[in-house]
């Protein structure tokens, strides 16, 4: 995998599907590595995105991924490789349901439960959706950047040109995040892949596509949730004193969604308090059908300079 280790070569979306893949070890033991060049430490979303598609390995791909539910326990370092434990918690008529657990040097450091669900048919009702703007006119971050002379390297929390290879985000919710400004808790983006998913049928087989466009969401989904929610507290997400953690992060899958087409995200914080910030994610697809509900809470301080 190029640039896994934080190397001179590009990461691209042929690399993205192989890191959520993960190595198979056995039935229900998995190994990982984790990019270099992205983020400090392991990137939340990168154990959604594995966990999502490892329990899937242990699963009938007749049943549906419809729950995720994860609990951030510590942090992960980007150096050292990840173990990735399945536990069958249960195989029913209807539901299967699954603990995947990731750890470093025999210590856990994040876990999350699973439920997947035998399709039954019936009436859909999600909800109405709000008006969806097209994202043509919208900015990406990159564009936003550019126009207050910021440079996509200028953070030391995330790198943003390595996002920017894998995913087109479009908003008009962009703020300068260096500085403190307490805002509304809210924030909408236009998402797509950056370029076609690649088709691997050596590493993915075709029944497992549907679970894999859910991985990648799953992995995108951590970026900015938690900012948005701790906006009115008024700290910038990248000023050099603000320091951030996420403490859990969950998902409901209601409908199908593609990752390489537009999909629309709404953001709305839940609130803030005793320091944690909570914020929820709905996730439409370009029709306007509501597909995914995401829900994450986090630690958000400042460290004397």
């Amino acid at each position: 995998m190029k640039d896994i280790s934080g190397g001179g070569d590009t990461f691209g979306l042929e690399d993205l599907v192989k890191l959520v893949w993960a190595e198979q070890i056995d039935g229900t033991l998995f190994r990982a590595a984790s990019p270099g060049n992205c983020t400090p430490r392991v990137y939340g979303g990168q154990y959604v995105g594995q966990g999502i598609m490892c329990a899937a390995r242990t699963v009938d791909t007749e049943r549906k991924l419809h729950q995720f539910s994860g609990l951030f326990i510590a942090p992960g370092k980007i150096d050292i490789p990840l173990e990735i434990k399945v536990t069958k918690l249960r195989d029913g008529r209807s539901f299967s349901l699954r603990q995947v657990d990731f750890l470093q040097e025999g210590q856990q450091i994040f876990s999350a439960t699973l439920s997947f669900h035998v399709p039954e048919g019936g009436r859909q009702v999600l909800g109405e959706s709000p008006p969806l703007p097209r994202p043509q006119g919208w900015m990406t971050e990159e564009e936003y950047l550019a126009t207050i002379g910021v440079d996509l390297e200028d953070s030391p929390q995330i790198s943003l040109r390595f996002f920017s290879t894998l995913l087109e985000r479009r908003s008009r919710s962009w703020r300068d995040e260096r500085i403190d400004v307490s805002a509304p808790p809210s924030a909408s983006f236009w998402s797509r892949l950056a370029g076609p998913l690649p088709r691997l049928e050596s590493v993915v087989p075709t029944e497992l596509e549907p679970v894999l466009h859910q991985a990648l969401i799953g992995y995108f989904s951590d970026l900015g949730l938690m900012a948005t929610g701790a906006r009115p507290l008024g700290f910038g997400a990248r000023h050099p004193a603000t320091r951030s953690s996420s403490l859990s992060h969950h998902m409901l899958f209601h409908a199908p969604l593609r990752v390489d087409e537009w999909y629309f995200t709404a953001t709305t914080g839940l609130g803030v308090s005793e320091g944690r910030a909570a914020a929820t994610a709905r996730i439409y697809d370009a029709d306007g059908r509501a597909a995914i509900t995401a829900t994450q809470e986090g630690l958000v301080r400042r460290i004397p300079r």
